[in-house]
């Protein structure tokens, strides 16, 4: 058993009067995601002290303030209540399910950032099987990703095409490398954009505490 953290996603505003186009993110909505295989550890990172964890937990994503630049926007999202991972028994406002941060460039690609401020890339609109570096893991090893392929599914009374983004580790030479994180990926949906998705602000390190 995969010891990650899926987030199931509901949407607090639904509307079909227009798709989202598999954009990640769309400022003009609120997110609520839903712990669906285990429990969500808000605090500290994998070997730290837990104690109180989240299980079956709603979770927002909300817009802050956002900034625009000649090739893309900058939004700022709310921070979420966690446990300090300097100290387990503390908490403090950090990072969201979606991170701090998201950053769309004008072809997309979307920029997501982790409780490190690393970045991970995503790029729905490459063709299946196409891959790309997602997250640099350090000394030359990467993530890779790409879309492992596509499918419709029915959900509150309408079709959607979801796209499946599966992660494979890699090392400097480009040959697959064990990590926790190989299988899992995200799942983009056309009209409500991230709609499977792992803890970003862990991202890739999260491991769900036993109990």
């Amino acid at each position: 058993m995969k010891n990650y953290l899926v987030l199931a996603v509901c949407l607090l505003y639904i509307s079909t009067a227009f798709s989202q186009n598999f954009a990640v993110y769309n400022p003009d909505r609120e997110y609520t995601y839903q712990t669906t295989n285990g429990v969500l550890n808000l605090g500290a990172y994998e070997g730290d002290f837990v104690a109180a964890d989240c299980e079956d937990c709603f979770l927002g994503v909300r817009l802050d303030s956002s900034e625009s630049f000649a090739t893309e926007e900058h939004y700022y999202l709310t921070k979420m209540i966690r446990r300090d991972s300097t100290n387990s028994y503390d908490y403090c406002a950090q990072g969201g399910i979606m991170g701090h941060r998201v950053i769309v460039r004008d072809d997309g690609t979307t920029i997501l950032f982790n409780g490190n401020n690393d970045s991970i890339f995503i790029k729905p609109f490459l063709g299946d099987g196409v891959e790309w570096r997602m997250y640099e893991l350090g000394n030359g090893d990467y993530l890779s990703a790409s879309i492992a392929y596509d499918e419709m599914y029915y959900a509150l009374e309408e079709y959607d095409l979801l796209k499946w983004i599966e992660i494979q580790a890699k090392d400097s030479d480009g040959n697959n490398i064990s990590h926790v994180i190989n299988g899992w990926g995200f799942t983009l949906s056309e009209n409500y954009g991230l709609s499977y998705s792992l803890d970003v602000f862990h991202f890739p390190n999260l491991v769900i505490p036993l109990f």
